[in-house]
This record gives structure tokens, sequence and C-alpha cells, in this order.
């Protein structure tokens, strides 16, 4: 519950709110307790965007950022595809990353505008 309230609290404080919001869907193969958790905070969060800042929060697989990638993903193994990822997103945007998740988030973000672009054309 505190992420979403820190959520919540940096969308109230700031000016300008966002039009969308993209979350990273989750799968949990090994731990029931923890996809359970997930999924109930991932509804909560939706809920909340929605009904209070009527945003309206998407939801994406973390493969689909493959679409983005200038190099096939599928044949690498996962440090390697982290790292790749982690030098993609600093080398094209020169930005400074703390994790690979900052990294996926970003490219989740170019993903999600790729294909709302794509739907816009059609």
């Amino acid at each position: 519950m505190a992420i979403v309230n820190s959520l919540l609290n940096m969308l109230k404080d700031r000016q300008l709110k966002p039009e969308h919001v993209v979350i990273e869907d989750q799968y949990v193969r090994k731990n029931v307790r923890g996809t359970i958790v997930l999924t109930r905070l991932v509804g909560m969060l939706q809920y909340m965007l929605f009904t209070q800042f009527k945003i309206m929060p998407y939801i994406m697989a973390p493969t689909m950022i493959y679409a983005v990638l200038p190099f096939n993903a599928h044949k690498m193994d996962k440090k390697s595809y982290h790292k790749a990822v982690v030098e993609y997103v600093y080398k094209t945007y020169n930005v400074e990353l703390t994790s690979v998740d900052e990294a996926f988030a970003i490219l989740l973000a170019l993903t999600f505008e790729r294909k709302k672009n794509e739907l816009l054309s059609q």
C-alpha cells in the first residue's frame, strides 16, 4: 500500500499530470502469494488512477519492449540481455541508470508510445 500511496502523492503534488500510465504486467512462476499480492496491488492502482485522476492505466507485458530493441533479445541469456538493455538506453537516450529496472521502465514507456502512435495512424 505504501507504493500506491507514494505514487498518488506524487500525482497530487504535480501541476502537470500524465495522460497515461503504463504498468508492467507481472508474472511470478514460483511464488503464488507474490503473484496474488502484485495482482491486487495493480488492480488497486488502476482503480485509484482512474477514479481520482481520470488517468487510464495500461498494462503491458515486459516482452513488448522487444519491438523497440535493435537486437534479438530472444537469443540472449538473462545477464547479457539486461546488460544490453542498459547499454542501449544509455547510448540512445544518454540516461545514466542505477538499475536495469529503470531501463525497462523507459523502454516500456517508449513501447507504449510507439504502439499508441501506430494505432492512431491507422
